[in-house]
């Protein structure tokens, strides 16, 4: 049995997934859906439809998300319940005790007339009650109760008028649901931004009401779409005094009782977070620029919007003025928003690091965010180390200078390049010896000619001819190789072409004073053609 429902579950939730529910009528003898027969038997009380129609079904929807636990009690329940002269267990009353969330039944209910039937009053108001909800339910004719023995089937011409009558009447219902929409769209034009006032009103009216049948979920759903309907006619100043009136509902919530009072507070986001920053995105090319300025001001004056779902806005636009609106309001949020980055900036993913470290850092946040771009030297990801020590030599002094300093010697060349270029950009002086000891130091021989022309330059332009000595000893003017060789070399010693003496060369002619010009023209002289070039180049 278990496969059996697993197979029925498959192509029930299938079909459900595809069309949003399957509904199915259930007569004595056949079961369809929609206009088309799903279910035939040519027996009259011996088959599948007659089981559901004895039971008092008439209707079965089986919606989207339905479980396979929820087909095995529907199946187990009318397995249980098929020979009623052999079990009082009621088919409709053991569906109810399942909840079955994701099935729904109409169903005649027999037991409820005759428990009631004493009392004719209650019988008519209950008639009268299932009238209206499903009319012309209490009139149907049921078949003849099954007996023993099959019955002859003679086809009736009749019985296939109804049947083309119902498929003539499924087609007139498709020919009228194609045009739902349209319809809905004229109606909208010709009432126009009254309407939606009018919707507005009832909107709040319905907010306030407690008990209350929409969910929080439900009632922010229909704030968002309300606000958008503003804008998406041009009604921009509607939309203003729509949002702003709700905001406005929303801040007395403490004036309500307690249930109401929850609710209006769960409104905020759907009337200035990113539910409705999203939607006013997507006609934002459109809008005017006085819309522009109030949108603004009304999203900054709220103060839902944290910095992180902006950020997330700002990725997800396309259209370039949006994502331009959405970093404005970056830029505008002030140390307000803060707080949310922080953890952001903790990221495990140096992507994500990076990502906050550029909003943050081309905002006004620069300046406020110092300790947090303090706690990023102690990532582990050189490139967000690099990035944060760039966006402090904005803001340099001593607490950046002891901040980046120990960064000189870092494992990694962008981070050590970026220490340069921020005390070389900042005038640092103080500096200049820790550079001349980096180098001095053994690991400047590894690094790429790149940087040691970066360092060296630093140290020129930060120490000047105090540390000429510096410069001769890293341009060996005594030569290649050890001191025993040199000592046997009594000719001229030619200096050859390297990277450790072009980059010195570069910083030389940096410094530009006599002394350092002195010193270019004795390598010029005694160097081989490749570095003569660069010398005299210098």
């Amino acid at each position: 049995m278990d496969a059996a429902v697993a197979h029925a579950h498959r192509h029930l939730a299938a079909a459900a997934g595809e069309f949003g529910e399957i509904a199915l009528a259930v007569a004595t003898n056949r079961i369809t859906a929609r206009d088309e027969v799903v279910y035939k038997s040519e027996a009259r009380d011996d088959n599948l439809a007659f089981d559901l129609f004895r039971q008092g079904l008439r209707r079965i929807t089986f919606r989207a998300g339905v479980s396979v636990d929820e087909v095995g009690a529907f199946v187990r329940s009318l397995a249980q319940t098929r020979d009623v002269s052999a079990s009082d267990i009621d088919f409709v009353g053991t569906l109810w005790q399942e909840e079955l969330e994701h099935i729904e039944y109409v169903a005649i209910d027999g037991f409820t007339e005759k428990l009631f039937m004493s009392e004719e009053r209650f019988t008519t108001l209950f008639h009268g009650v299932i009238e209206d909800v499903v009319p012309g339910l209490l009139t149907l004719e049921e078949d003849d109760g099954g007996d023993q023995h099959r019955r002859v089937h003679r086809p009736a011409d009749a019985f296939n008028a109804v049947e083309k009558a119902e498929a003539a009447e499924a087609r007139i219902a498709a020919s009228i649901g194609g045009t739902t929409e349209a319809l809905t769209k004229r109606i909208q034009d010709a009432l126009g931004v009254a309407a939606l006032d009018h919707l507005a009103r009832l909107f709040a009216s319905i907010c306030v009401k407690d008990p209350q049948p929409l969910t929080d979920a439900q009632l922010r759903e229909i704030c968002t779409r309300l606000i958008d309907a503003y804008a998406e006619l041009g009604e921009w100043q509607g939309m203003a005094t729509c949002a702003r009136s709700l905001w406005r509902l929303s801040r007395a919530a403490d004036s309500f009782r307690a249930g109401a009072a929850d609710r209006l507070r769960a409104l905020a986001p759907a009337i200035a977070g990113g539910p409705m920053l999203a939607r006013f995105l997507e006609r934002v090319e459109t809008a005017p620029r006085d819309a522009l300025a109030w949108m603004r001001w009304f999203l900054i004056d709220c103060g839902v919007l944290e910095a992180p779902a902006l950020l997330n806005l700002m990725k997800s636009s396309e259209a370039p003025e949006a994502a331009a609106f959405v970093k404005d309001l970056l830029h505008r949020q002030g140390t307000a928003s803060l707080g949310p980055w922080a953890a952001r900036l903790r990221d495990p993913n140096p992507v994500v690091v990076l990502e906050v470290l550029e909003v943050i850092l081309n905002s006004p946040l620069a300046a406020q965010a110092r300790p947090m771009l303090i706690e990023c030297l102690t990532n582990d990801d050189g490139r967000v180390r690099a990035r944060a020590i760039g966006g402090m030599a904005k803001s340099y002094d001593l607490a950046v200078r002891e901040a980046i300093l120990p960064f000189l010697r870092d494992q990694e060349a962008e981070v050590r390049r970026a220490v340069a270029r921020a005390v070389r950009r900042a005038g640092d002086r103080s500096v200049a010896p820790y550079l001349a000891q980096l180098v001095k130091s053994g690991m400047f021989s590894g690094l790429d000619e790149d940087e040691q022309r970066q360092h060296f330059e630093a140290l020129a332009k930060l120490g000047g001819e105090r540390f000429l000595k510096v410069f001769e000893a890293r341009l060996r003017l005594d030569g290649d190789g050890n001191a025993i060789s040199r000592l046997f070399n009594r000719g001229p010693v030619t200096l050859s072409d390297d990277a450790l003496r072009r980059s010195a060369l570069a910083g030389l002619a940096l410094m530009g004073t006599p002394e350092a010009t002195a010193m270019i023209r004795d390598v010029h002289r005694r160097a081989d053609l490749t570095l003569a070039g660069h010398a005299h180049h210098d």
